[in-house]
C-alpha cells in the first residue's frame, strides 16, 4: 500500500524513493527524454511527467511493462516501485497456482525450493529481467 507524503509522491511504505523517482532515475539513466518516452508507450508527455513527479499514483501493470520495454530496464524493478508485482504474478496463472501451492512453505521448504530453481538453471539469476 502507499502513503501519501507531503511532497504529494506516491511512496511505498517499504521503500525510499516514490515510483516516479525511479522512472526518472531510469530514464534519465537511459538518456532519453520524457517526450521519447511518451512517444514509445503511447501516454502523453504530460501523464508521465505528473507520474515522474508522483501527482498521480503509478499507472497499470501494462504501462509499466511498456515503460521497462522502451527503457530496456528491469520490468521488477518497476513493478517492485509501483507495488504491482503481486498483480503481475496474479495474471500469469502459472505463477498463481505454484504460489497457492507454496503457500504453506516454511524457511526449510523455500530452501530447497531455491536449491531446486538453482540446480535446473531456471530463472534468470544475476540477469536483467525485461
Amino acid at each position: 500500500m502507499f502513503a501519501r507524503i507531503e511532497h504529494k509522491a506516491y511512496l511505498r511504505e517499504d521503500m525510499d524513493t516514490s515510483f516516479g523517482e525511479t522512472l526518472r532515475k531510469m530514464r534519465e539513466e537511459q538518456g532519453r527524454g520524457l517526450r521519447e518516452l511518451a512517444r514509445r508507450v503511447g501516454k502523453s508527455q504530460g501523464y508521465l511527467s505528473d507520474v515522474e513527479k508522483d501527482k498521480v499514483a503509478p499507472p497499470s501493470v501494462e504501462v509499466i511493462l511498456a515503460i521497462a520495454e522502451a527503457l530496456q530496464v528491469d520490468k521488477w524493478e518497476l513493478l517492485r516501485a509501483a507495488d504491482k508485482e503481486v498483480e503481475y504474478i496474479a495474471r500469469q496463472p502459472e505463477a498463481a497456482d505454484f504460489l497457492r501451492k507454496t503457500s504453506e512453505f516454511g524457511p526449510e521448504e523455500w530452501k530447497k525450493a531455491e536449491q531446486l530453481v538453482e540446480i535446473a538453471g531456471l530463472g534468470k539469476k544475476g540477469k536483467e529481467e525485461s
